[in-house]
């Protein structure tokens, strides 16, 4: 788990960095498994998005583990070669009669359904903003 660390006057992001930079050590001596939920949420999107790109290539270097990670930016799809190290999966969903609709099944590839933009218009966000009214 990620947070803030007031005391050492560490951001969210600088946490993030931390706790990568121990995994790449430890890699060093052994092998290694590690999930990263949301890598580099903690910064601006063009940061995270270059440094999510780097850090996928560099993992790849470490054949005897194994890495998960999670990601919303969907523009590296362009960027991310996809074969025996490079797995990508995304949780199944479908849009029925303008509803979301999850099974929670992994399906291979990059999810193409916009759900936030969804979600955003569902819930009246879009009409409350709309200030042409």
């Amino acid at each position: 788990s990620v947070n803030d660390d007031i005391k050492k006057g560490h951001s969210f992001f600088v946490q993030e960095i931390i706790n990568l930079k121990k995994v790449l050590l430890e890699l060093k001596s052994k092998k290694c498994f590690a999930v990263f939920d949301e890598i580099f949420k903690g910064t601006n999107i063009n940061d995270a998005t270059a440094i999510t790109i780097n850090t996928i290539k560099g993992l790849n270097k470490f054949d005897e583990s194994l890495f998960v990670l999670s990601t919303h930016l969907n523009t590296i799809e362009d960027d991310v070669i996809v074969n025996e190290k490079n797995l990508v999966l995304n949780l199944e969903c479908f849009l029925e009669n303008e509803n979301l609709l999850f099974t929670y099944k992994l399906k291979k590839g990059w999810a193409k359904i916009e759900v936030g933009k969804i979600l955003f218009e569902k819930y009246g966000l879009k009409d409350l903003l709309n200030f042409s009214k």
